[in-house]
């Protein structure tokens, strides 16, 4: 399990510390999509979880991670809420009624 540790509450910079079980000792969960519109926690999510051994994409929004969606075959997506373009709870409600194998956790800073 990743251990996230803030460092800078006004800054809000973040440090990892990967203590991640390796894939093996996971469910057969390997390919995630990590969708959020802050580019710095979807950098630090996805480098946590290919650290941890997942294959790891991103996309900066709800509308771009349907189009990764609908382009390859993913066992999770982690989710921000507050999105441009398409929010987050619009993409979780499109992915459940036309992917409904794909885990979803959702994400938000409030």
């Amino acid at each position: 399990m990743a251990e996230v540790v803030q460092r800078d509450r006004n800054m809000g910079v973040f440090g990892i510390h990967a203590a991640m079980p390796s894939q093996s000792s996971l469910p057969i969960m390997s390919r995630i999509l990590v969708v959020d519109d802050e580019q710095g926690i979807r950098d630090l999510i996805s480098d946590a979880l290919s650290i941890g051994g997942f294959e790891v994409q991103s996309a900066p929004d709800g509308l771009q991670a349907l189009k990764e969606i609908r382009s390859g075959h993913f066992d999770l997506m982690i989710l921000d809420v507050n999105m441009p373009k398409m929010d987050g709870y619009e993409a979780a409600k499109w992915l459940a009624q036309h992917h409904p194998q794909i885990k979803i956790v959702i994400l938000t800073m409030y």
